[in-house]
C-alpha cells in the first residue's frame, strides 16, 4: 500500500473518530443539562437549509425534523416561500403558522449600496395568511383570504379557533383588525378595530371570549355573541394614545389566571419609571391595588411590560420588563413582589430575548425562554460535523455564509428557575429561527 493511500486512510480514519467524538460529547451534553426537564416538543421556523421551513424537536435538541416544506421556487418563481412564526395547538395536534406560499405579488428585491457598491440585498416580504396543519397525517389548509399582512397567530384553549390580526390597513402600520378565525377557515370574523389592539390579545380560559386593551383600557368581546364589555376605566378622555397625555393612567399588560376568574393588571402612571398592579375578576368588579413597582432602571419613555403571564397552578404571575437589562419579575399570590434576575445584565452574555416570550413548565416552577447570546468562537466549534447528516453542500455554504454572523444567530432555548433566578441553556437553535407564542408543547 503506498504512502498516499495509506495517508487518505488515516485522514479518514481522523475524520470518523472526531464525528463519533463528537456525537458522544453531544449525547453527554444533552442528557447533563437535561436532567429532570420535562419532556415536550418543540417547533420553529428556520432557513437553515435556505427556505424558511419549519421543524419539530425534543425539548433536549434531539430528534429533529422539517414537518413543513414548500418548493424552493415560490408561486411567482422568482423567490422562496415563506413559512413562519409556528404555534401548537393545546392538544398538540396542530400546528397554526403564516405564509405567503399563495401570494401573487412578486417578492421585490431590495439592493443594499455603500459608496456606490452593492454591498447586499434582501427579499420584501410578500403579504401572508393564516394556515394550519395536522401533525399526524401533515395536512395543511389556509384559513384567511384578506392578503393584507398580519402578526402572530394562536388557538384558542379548546382549539377550534385561531386569533390574529391584520395590519398596514391604509398604509398605517398602528390601526389593525382583531380577527378570529375557526379551524376549518368557514367563518372569519372581525372582533375589533382600532390602533395597536392586538399585542395583548388573549383568549379566555373557556375559549368564548377574548381579552384585549383597546385605548389604555381593559376590553372583552363574546366572540359567539360579539357582545362588547369594557372593564376598566383609566382613559376618562377616551383618546387613542392615553400614554401620550399628561396625567391618565393606561392598561400596560395583563395577566389571565388558568381557572378564568381573576385578571392581575399592570397600570403604567403619567411617570414613565411608575407601574402599579391591580387584580380583579374578570368581570371588572373588586378592583384593588395590590403592589407597585417605582423606578425601575428603564430606557426612557420606552419602558413597558413585555410579557406578563399566570402560572398553570394559579398561584404566581411572572412578567419581563423592556427596561435596561430585561428584569424577570416575580408577583405572588400575597402581592409581594420580587426581581428573579436581569436576564440581560453586564456579564451574562445575553444580547436579546426572542420577543420577550416565555413559557412556563407544567410544574410552574420553571421558565423556557429563548435568549440570543454574544458570539464566541468556541459555539461554532464541531457544527460543521454535526451538520453533514443534512447534506455536506447546503450546510457547508450555511456553515461559512450564516453562522458566523453575529449573537442574534446564537440562540439557545434557557430554562430559568423562578425561584432562585439559576438560568442554563439547553439547547441551540439552527440559524435565522422564529417562533410563535406557543412554541413548546408538553407531552402527558
Amino acid at each position: 500500500m503506498g504512502y498516499l493511500n495509506m495517508k487518505r486512510i488515516k485522514i479518514l480514519v481522523s475524520i470518523v473518530a472526531l464525528f463519533i467524538l463528537f456525537q458522544f460529547y453531544n449525547f453527554l451534553k444533552i442528557t447533563i443539562n437535561n436532567a429532570g426537564l420535562p419532556q415536550g416538543k418543540i417547533v420553529f421556523g428556520s432557513s437553515m437549509h435556505g427556505n424558511d421551513d419549519i421543524y419539530l424537536m425534543n425539548i433536549n435538541g434531539s430528534d429533529l425534523r422539517k414537518v413543513i416544506k414548500y418548493s424552493i421556487l415560490g408561486p411567482t418563481f422568482d423567490a422562496a416561500v415563506i413559512n413562519l412564526r409556528p404555534s401548537f395547538s393545546h392538544s398538540g395536534n396542530l400546528i397554526v403558522f403564516e405564509s405567503d406560499r399563495d401570494s401573487k405579488d412578486p417578492r421585490k428585491k431590495t439592493i443594499f449600496n455603500y459608496k456606490g457598491k452593492s454591498v447586499g440585498w434582501e427579499y420584501v416580504s410578500r403579504p401572508t395568511e393564516v394556515y394550519v396543519m395536522d401533525i399526524k397525517d401533515n395536512s395543511q389548509n389556509r384559513l384567511t383570504y384578506s392578503s393584507i399582512g398580519r402578526g402572530p397567530v394562536f388557538f384558542s384553549p379548546d382549539d377550534q379557533n385561531i386569533l390574529y390580526h391584520t395590519k398596514c390597513f391604509f398604509n398605517d402600520p398602528f390601526y389593525q383588525e382583531l380577527k378570529v378565525v375557526n379551524v376549518q377557515g368557514a367563518k372569519d370574523t372581525t372582533l375589533m378595530k382600532g390602533w395597536g389592539i392586538f399585542r395583548l390579545a388573549r383568549f379566555s380560559s373557556d375559549s368564548q371570549k377574548v381579552f384585549f386593551v383597546h385605548k389604555g383600557d381593559l376590553y372583552t368581546m363574546d366572540i359567539y355573541k360579539s357582545t362588547l364589555a369594557r372593564l376598566t376605566h383609566f382613559n376618562i378622555r377616551d383618546i387613542d394614545f392615553p400614554n401620550k397625555e399628561e396625567g391618565l393612567l393606561f392598561v400596560d399588560n395583563f395577566a389571565l389566571s388558568p381557572s378564568g376568574d381573576k385578571i392581575v393588571l399592570a397600570v403604567k402612571e403619567k411617570n414613565a419609571l411608575q407601574f402599579i398592579f391591580y387584580s380583579m375578576n374578570t368581570d371588572g368588579s373588586d378592583i384593588k391595588q395590590i403592589n407597585r413597582l417605582d423606578n425601575p432602571d428603564q430606557r426612557g419613555y420606552l419602558g413597558y411590560i413585555t410579557e406578563m403571564k399566570y402560572s398553570p397552578d394559579g398561584e404566581k404571575v411572572v412578567f419581563i420588563g423592556h427596561f435596561k437589562a430585561r428584569p424577570l419579575y416575580l408577583l405572588d399570590e400575597n402581592g409581594d413582589l420580587n426581581l428573579i434576575r436581569n436576564l440581560t445584565e453586564a456579564g451574562s452574555r445575553i444580547e436579546n430575548i426572542e420577543d420577550d416570550r416565555f413559557v412556563f413548565t407544567p410544574d410552574s416552577k420553571q421558565i423556557l425562554l429563548v435568549a440570543a447570546f454574544s458570539y464566541r468562537l468556541t459555539d461554532n466549534f464541531f457544527v460543521w460535523v454535526k451538520s453533514i447528516g443534512y447534506g455536506v453542500l447546503n450546510n457547508l455554504k450555511y456553515f461559512l455564509t450564516r453562522r458566523i454572523s453575529g449573537p442574534y444567530d446564537n440562540k439557545y432555548l434557557c430554562i430559568i428557575n423562578i425561584r432562585t433566578g439559576d438560568l442554563k441553556r439547553i439547547v441551540r437553535f439552527p440559524v435565522a429561527s422564529n417562533f410563535g407564542r406557543d412554541f413548546i408543547h408538553w407531552e402527558k
